[in-house]
């Protein structure tokens, strides 16, 4: 019997990929991944949440998590209640920009929910990619040039980010 933690990740969201890896190369947990777009290396990818052996420690959604009450996975949506029994009893769900009503439904049935979109320090490293893809796709599609046009945190995060040194 497997002593360790199993996280489920799950999402449409490539970057799903890598923080399953990311968690699989830690050690701490059983990673697995469902319905997400492409494989993770050394990550076992199943294809039913009947396919799980035992309860799931974390869920891991994807940013942004959810359409109201409903998950973007590969191929569709899925409602939260899908994942109820999977979830063991003290389970953490957890995503990006998830909403009220997400987090009161996992909550309603005894799940602690964290928002990891809510730490600063990951919202501040994402506006630098955010920041250089609105860049390229400005060079390569306005009319005009890129000075005194307004993009509000992410115009502020790429003035920082070309003025350093």
């Amino acid at each position: 019997m497997n002593n360790k933690a199993l996280f489920l990740c799950t999402g449409a969201d490539r970057r799903q990929l890598y923080a399953a890896k990311k968690l699989n190369d830690i050690g701490i947990a059983e990673v697995l991944t469902f319905r997400t777009d492409g494989t993770a290396e050394n990550v076992r990818s199943i294809d039913s949440l009947d396919e799980l052996e035992r309860s799931v420690d974390l869920l891991l959604l994807p940013m942004p998590c959810s359409n109201g009450l409903n998950i973007p996975v590969l191929g569709r949506q899925l409602s939260c209640e899908s994942f109820l029994n999977c979830l063991g009893k003290s389970a953490i769900v957890t995503g990006g920009a998830m909403n009220t009503a997400m987090i009161e439904f996992f909550n309603s049935h005894g799940f602690d929910t964290a928002d990891y979109y809510r730490r600063e320090e990951l919202v501040v490293k994402n506006c630098i990619p955010t920041a250089e893809g609105a860049l390229s796709i400005a060079l390569n599609e306005l009319d005009v040039t890129v000075r005194g046009t307004s993009a509000g945190d992410v115009s502020q995060r790429l003035a920082l980010r070309f003025s350093a040194q």
